[in-house]
């Protein structure tokens, strides 16, 4: 069942898809083609498949739609254009708002400030990707899911950041930021029918213990298994944060081309409350059903040199704050964001 912010959304893209933002074509309702095959519409806050390009905002499209040719990065719920027709899909979402910043390095650095004390410099992720990368899995197979003599796809089946930044600290420590971007997202319960167990769930859940048990229980490992249960950490959306977790800590411990630090930072709508869940029954019950991103922190070894490895910030305060208006250059795009998705921003 959608939740009343899914609801909202689903509202206001469907008013905005009427909007001069879109051609024509694109304005008719679209059907979406679920990972199962199965085919739901047409929907009014979906565009028509062959228009899904203009799902993202015009003045990146060519960009972006270029950055995943050449890589080879996987789309949510791809589409004969590459992008998803859903006008909710958190994928275009983060793209419309970070996508602008890809050669943008001193805008960026306003943005990081705030959230990670003084910038003194952005830098690209790495020597073949812009200042923004996406779909981001790092160089080498930290977490051992990669197929044997098979280049990974970024995006599907290996533990992949919605985005990437990186920049030069205070202190001189070269920062690496996997951004992982939430939308509309909502995650059952763990004894709620839908909600999906990753460990025990037939042949993937034995994959699973092999990959990631050893890294979980490795003396020195991010997480703390005397404050949260093993099995616990394999239920939505603990699950993503966990594996986003061993992958920052597994870049900085390799020191992964001159990382000297990396964290996750996790973007979120403030009114999407549902997010803050915490799945797990153990865990709401040991810690008195808390906010899960307050929780989630706790539950991190802590750092030597006492700085965070996980923060969590609400989209507005990453993005609201900034004079927009008074940048010729990103007017265009924040009226954009701004119209259509006002929910997120407030």
């Amino acid at each position: 069942m959608a939740t009343g912010f899914v609801q909202q959304e689903r509202a206001h893209q469907s008013a905005f898809h009427r909007s001069d933002w879109f051609g024509s074509a694109a304005k008719a309702p679209g059907v979406v083609i679920l990972d199962n095959g199965t085919s739901v519409g047409p929907l009014s806050f979906c565009l028509p498949r062959e228009e899904a390009g203009e799902n993202l905002f015009r003045g990146i499209r060519a960009r972006v739609l270029a950055y995943f040719a050449e890589r080879e990065i996987a789309w949510h719920m791809e589409t004969p254009q590459g992008p998803s027709n859903h006008m909710l899909d958190s994928q275009v979402c983060c793209l419309n708002f970070l996508a602008p910043f890809m050669n943008r390095p001193d805008t960026l650095q306003k943005i990081l400030q705030p959230v990670f004390g003084e910038v003194t410099e952005v830098k690209p992720v790495c020597s073949s990707e812009p200042y923004v990368a996406f779909e981001w899995i790092g160089l080498a197979d930290h977490l051992g899911e990669w197929f044997p003599g098979a280049d990974p796809i970024r995006g599907r089946g290996v533990t992949s950041a919605d985005a990437a930044v990186r920049f030069i600290d205070r202190d001189g420590r070269d920062h690496l930021v996997l951004v992982e971007w939430k939308y509309t997202e909502s995650y059952p319960e763990s004894e709620d029918p839908g909600a999906m167990d990753k460990l025990h769930e037939p042949r993937r859940g034995e994959v699973r213990r092999q990959r990631y048990e050893d890294l979980l229980r490795t003396p020195g490992g991010p997480i703390h298994l005397f404050r949260v249960d093993y099995e616990d950490l394999f239920f939505e959306p603990l699950y993503q944060l966990m594996r986003q977790q061993l992958l920052a800590s597994a870049i900085e411990e390799s020191a992964e081309d001159d990382v000297d630090v990396c964290s996750v930072l996790h973007v979120s709508p403030r009114a999407n409350e549902a997010l803050k869940r915490v799945t797990p029954l153990p865990l709401r019950d040991r810690y008195d059903d808390p906010d899960l991103y307050e929780l989630w922190p706790t539950l991190l070894h802590p750092s030597a040199d006492g700085a965070p490895r996980f923060r969590s910030v609400a989209a507005p305060d990453l993005f609201g704050a900034r004079p927009w208006e008074q940048m010729s250059e990103m007017t265009d795009w924040w009226q954009y964001v701004s119209d259509r998705y006002a929910g997120l921003l407030t």
